[in-house]
């Protein structure tokens, strides 16, 4: 399944090889017209005419310094890593260490009690505290890509008396129904999300 995946993605795609695998770079000139010609009987597309007009997306960046036991643990972690980059031998560094690496410092950087750390999170308290300023005229969501984040920020929120919502892969079909229905009638006030399932 992994050569014909590749071989589809040549056809549309620029596709590169490096020291970190197979990766696909841009599109292929006229790629959408080709995609059409060897797959219209099975696309549909919406008529531009009708797509509904959206609310303009408003951009902010907050950025927020990691500090003390937070800082120290995740700086451990990312100087030990970067000790085992340093070790690999040959041209090929197995992607997966690397993937698993970049993903244990994504929780560190979020709040090292995602891996069983102590509780200390600098962006989870900054997004908790500009949460209680709110003004909850419209619902709150929040994404991300951790199960245990929903869940503990989940338990944070409710203490403070918040109506919150879940959407993970481990929600069911009938509850995700039944979340987003509340979400659009305004009965929560923060959704947490998962990409892949909340989109």
């Amino acid at each position: 399944a992994g050569a014909s995946f590749w071989r589809f993605a040549a056809r549309y795609c620029f596709v590169e090889q490096d020291q970190w695998g197979t990766k696909v770079t841009g599109n292929q000139p006229g790629a959408e017209e080709q995609i059409y010609a060897d797959f219209g009987g099975a696309i549909w597309r919406p008529d531009p005419n009708r797509v509904p007009t959206l609310t303009p997306i408003k951009v902010e960046v907050h950025e927020v310094e990691l500090t003390g036991d937070q800082l120290r643990v995740y700086s451990e972690m990312e100087a030990y890593f970067k000790a085992l980059l340093d070790q690999q031998t040959g041209d090929t560094l197995l992607a997966p260490n690397t993937m698993v690496q970049g993903i244990r410092l994504m929780q560190l950087a979020s709040n090292p009690a995602l891996v069983g750390g102590l509780p200390v999170a600098a962006k989870w308290r900054y997004m908790l505290e500009r949460l209680e300023q709110a003004t909850w005229e419209e619902p709150t969501i929040i994404w991300t890509a951790f199960k245990e984040t929903v869940k503990q920020l989940g338990e944070a929120m409710r203490k403070r008396g918040w109506s919150v919502a879940e959407l993970t892969g481990d929600t069911s079909q009938k509850k995700r129904t039944e979340v987003r229905h509340a979400f659009q009638e305004g009965k929560i006030d923060v959704l947490l999300a998962h990409p892949g399932v909340g989109k």
